[in-house]
């Protein structure tokens, strides 16, 4: 009955046709095509190196960046594998984080190993730095490649290293992160963002201001990340050289393999990116927005957005959630 049911939902999820770059390709020539797609798009290299802006900036502290690069405690390796979460797909190893928990008294000394030498070398192994693409359907009879959300499969080995790092950068965030951006934030949520938007639009409409709200939303937002930009930027924000090289050789050297339709292809290196489904990206992530976000800050200092107040809070003319922004701004047409 089981394998029954099984294979009746595989036959209906298999897909014939996708349309991918405004052509159609059908059956066996759709991952052939997927892969060729994905290979150009994380190869592609930026038409311009922006540079990083010299203003709104914050850095570490230099006791923060000391206490990054802190060697891993076994007990904190321990608790890293107990705390990631059970029931997802492992990569192609075939060992999910069930495994290391049940048989933790016989593999506890590799793990530990594993993660010592990667704490002393920064260098992270290309075998584990590999992740399966999987495409995760955004909407009901998806035809187009835009109607899928493309999500890593990552190896347990990297999703404990990268747990570490997560869990040693998460509480330093807020003190670089500007408090409008409200995701992935220790301690902010979305509801505080949601607050201050409706107080910002009843306060417009109170003084009769005529103003505009403008959203913007950044495509392929962690597919996009530079590295090189990602490497500058953690330089200028103080962080110390070797958890730079941490990030760097977790994130850098990255290999992809894309699975369709029970098919997967080969693996190839990445040239930019951050793995969706990693624990460290969404982190990585607000630091580099944090730039963007710099610029409308700056734009509002020097008149050319009008920045809020509101009681007991600094001044702002942007609200922030990940990769989505709202600017609020006077309508004028020097502003708009």
């Amino acid at each position: 009955f089981f394998h029954l049911a099984a294979s009746q939902r595989c036959c209906q999820t298999l897909l014939q046709s996708m349309v991918i770059g405004h052509r159609v390709f059908l059956d066996d020539d759709i991952l052939p095509a997927l892969i060729a797609h994905f290979r150009e798009f994380y190869s592609k290299s930026l038409r311009f190196r922006a540079p990083l802006p010299d203003f709104h900036l914050s850095s570490l502290s230099v006791s923060c960046a000391n206490s990054l690069e802190q060697p891993f405690l076994h007990q904190e390796i321990k608790s890293v594998v107990w705390a990631l979460g059970g029931g997802k797909a492992s990569d192609i190893d075939g060992f999910p984080i069930e495994f290391f928990r049940i048989f933790w008294e016989a593999c506890n000394t590799d793990v530990f190993a594993f993660c010592d030498e990667f704490a002393s070398n920064s260098v992270f192994l290309k075998e584990f730095n590999r992740a399966t693409c999987v495409l995760v359907p955004k909407r009901p009879n998806p035809t187009d490649v835009t109607h899928f959300r493309p999500i890593s499969i990552l190896g347990t080995p990297y999703k404990i290293i990268a747990k570490l790092l997560s869990l040693r950068l998460a509480p330093v965030l807020p003190s670089i992160i500007n408090p409008f951006q409200v995701s992935f934030i220790k301690g902010r949520r979305l509801h505080d963002a949601v607050v201050l938007a409706n107080e910002v639009v009843h306060s417009l409409y109170c003084l009769r201001f005529l103003s505009f709200i403008l959203k913007l939303d950044i495509s392929k937002a962690f597919d996009s990340v530079s590295w090189e930009f990602l490497s500058d930027l953690l330089t200028r924000l103080a962080f110390s050289p070797s958890f730079r090289q941490w990030i760097l050789s977790l994130v850098t050297g990255a290999q992809l393999a894309v699975s369709f339709n029970g098919l997967c292809g080969e693996f190839f290196s990445l040239g930019r990116g951050l793995h969706q489904g990693c624990p460290l990206s969404p982190l990585l992530f607000n630091l580099v927005v944090e730039c963007f976000s710099a610029l409308f800050r700056h734009t509002a200092v020097v008149g050319f957005l009008t920045s809020h107040s509101l009681p007991d809070l600094q001044t702002f003319s942007t609200l922030q959630y990940a990769d989505d922004f709202l600017l609020f701004g006077t309508a004028s047409r020097q502003q708009v």
